[in-house]
Formats: C-alpha cells, structure tokens, sequence
C-alpha cells in the first residue's frame, strides 16, 4: 500500500514538472510570432502604439501557446497591480449589490480586478479595511463611508496618495472625488407628493444624521413643507439604524404620537420593511390611515399590498460613474482638485401613498 502510494505520487509529481516546462512564457511567443519581448509586453499591456500587424501576430501566438502573463512580475515593473477596492457598508443590502455590479462591469472591461470589503457601517473597520487594501498594494479605492466615519480613519491611505471616490456619502475633512445622488431633491419630492394627496401630518423615519445623505434628504422634507408653509419639528423625526427592528422601533415611537402622523417618509431601505410592519402591527392600514413613502427600489416593493412608492437611486449608474471616474484618475485624464458628479432620484409612485398617478416632476 505504501509503495503504490508513492508510486503515484512520483507520478503525479512528475506530470506536474512536465506542465512547468511546458507552461509558454513571453520568449516563446516572441520567436512564434517573430516579434520582440518588448513588443509581446507591449501587446499585453495595451500600448496603443503597437500596429494592427504586429498585434494581431502576438495575439494568435498567445492563443496558440496558452500564454499568461506573470501578474506578480507586471505589477512589480508597474508599481501597479490592476486592482481596486470596493468598500461598502453591506454586501446584503438590496441597495449596495447594483453598485457593486455598475462598479466591476466598467473595472472588468479595462482590465481591473475588484476587491471588495466590507464595513456593517462602522468607521472603526472602514480605516481596518483600507490598511488592508494598501497591504495588497490596490492601485485606488471606491468607498461608500459608514455612519461615524471620521477624517483619521482615511489618514493612512490618503498620505499613499493613491486615487479614493467616495460613493453616495462624504466625510467631513476629507478631499475626494465624489458621486453621489441629489438627497435633497429625493426628500423634497416624497414630501411634495404626500402634500400633494392632502397628507398634512408627515413624520420622517431618518438614518444617522452623522451620514451626509442622511441630511440632505431631512433638508429635502423640511424645504418641501416649508413651501406649504408648514414645518417638521424635532417631534416627527425619529432617527434609526441600518435595520429592520430600528425601523420598526423608530416607526412605532412616531405612530404612539397624538395627533398621529397621517404619512411616513422612510429614509432607508431596511428601515422600510420595519414601518410598513409597525403600520401593520398598530391595526393601521396603508394607505388609508397612513400613507408610507420608502427609499430605493428592490425587487419586493412592487408585490407589497399595497406595492410600495420609493424614492429610487440609479444604484448601479453609482458604481459604473464612479469607476469611470477612478480609472481616468489612475490614467492622469482627471483634472486637478475633487471633482463631483450629482445623479438625480426618482420617485416612483405605487399604491401606499395613496395615488398611483406620478408626478410630472419636483423641483426645489
């Protein structure tokens, strides 16, 4: 038994050695296709300047011979390592998945690979994340900044110099490309719409307020009841988690109210499964007793009863956008300074605010 044991094992071994010398390396294909190395390096690096001739010749030998390039040598020469790290708040969330998608297509596409990392928002493992990232010699970073984020988490990798765009979410003191989307116009036009159907008595179930996000879209609802003359005082805001229970909790405290809230604005996603469960539980319907908008669309929203309005967020445009935006930082194309872009919500209106007829549109 022990002997046929090794016996394989010589075998197998052998088998192996024989593949590592068989394995083509970038010689090989020079001699096949009757080019330099120099030029086969330059084919596999994408220089624009070789010609059509010669890179059609390297490319057959490469298929012919099976050719890899060595990514730990490339990236040695470079100092680059064509990758980039994603590091968001939730890899669960309805929200956050299209984002990463938008982000990998456009990285995919030019080569780049994505490492993504995750926080559960707290600032504390946002720094913990980026240490590692510049441990792995990432070439730049996407980041969505979790709630409490503060500018010494970023401190580390901001002295590397390497390129970081925030996503959907700023942090005060820290100079980066940002794209996000208008929150102010999204709380504007689901408390436009509620005033709209007569709803009077509007309460705001509100992320951290430590979030950016988070307060445009609060500024967003008080300018809208302003412009009716009416105002949100610190009674109708209740402010909640990332979760299910905190929008159940925070949803119950405004409803306990007297006189009691006639309409929920939901400022996040998870959060507005909890309302429309605490509408639900206290013997209220929807919408005629309260009237429910949530924020970002997911698959279930449409099939709730009634279906859900949202303030939907062009999630994956954030991805796509903000990956376009780092490769042209890493391919010197970027103008100096932060640059940001601004993406426009949506509000798409279903039955629990009490109107299936959508605005033609919201302006502040």
């Amino acid at each position: 038994m022990v002997s046929g044991t090794s016996s394989y094992t010589r075998r197998h071994t052998s088998v192996l050695r024989q593949r590592a010398i068989k394995q083509a390396r970038s010689g090989d294909v020079a001699r096949l296709a009757g080019v330099s190395r120099a030029t086969v390096s330059a084919v596999v690096n994408g220089n624009k300047y070789v010609s059509d001739e010669l890179r059609e010749r390297v490319e057959q030998a490469i298929a012919q011979l099976g050719y890899r390039p060595d990514g730990i040598a490339r990236s040695l020469k470079s100092s680059r390592t064509a990758t980039i790290g994603l590091v968001i708040p939730s890899i669960e969330s309805h929200f956050w998945a299209p984002v990463v998608r938008g982000a990998e297509a456009v990285l995919a596409e030019s080569g780049f690979r994505l490492v993504l990392a995750n926080t559960d928002e707290e600032g504390a493992r946002a720094e913990i994340a980026l240490e590692a990232l510049l441990e792995h010699r990432v070439d730049g970073v996407l980041i969505a900044p979790p709630a409490g984020s503060l500018r010494r988490h970023y401190a580390a990798y901001l002295a590397s110099g390497r390129p970081l765009i925030c996503i959907e979410r700023k942090v005060e003191g820290v100079e980066a490309d940002y794209v996000g989307v208008d929150g102010r116009a999204g709380g504007f036009a689901a408390a436009s719409h509620l005033l709209g159907l007569g709803r009077k008595r509007l309460g705001l179930l509100s992320l951290p307020l430590d979030v950016s996000a988070s307060r445009e879209r609060l500024e967003g609802v008080r300018a809208a009841l302003h412009a009716a003359d009416l105002t949100l005082g610190d009674e109708q805001i209740a402010i909640g988690q990332f979760s299910e229970r905190e929008g159940f909790a925070a949803a119950q405290r405004l409803l306990a109210r007297r006189p009691r809230p006639d309409a929920l604005i939901v400022a996040g996603l998870r959060m507005t499964i909890g309302a429309f469960a605490a509408v639900r539980a206290a013997g209220l319907r929807i919408p005629d007793d309260v009237a429910l908008v949530g924020y970002d669309e997911t698959p279930w929203a449409a099939v709730l009863t009634p279906p859900l309005t949202v303030v939907r967020q062009p999630a994956r445009d954030l991805g796509r956008i903000a990956a376009e935006m780092l490769l042209r930082r890493l391919r010197g194309e970027a103008d100096a300074g932060p640059q940001t872009t601004i993406l426009q919500p949506e509000l798409l209106v279903r039955g629990s605010c009490g109107s299936t007829q959508a605005p033609d549109s919201w302006a502040i």
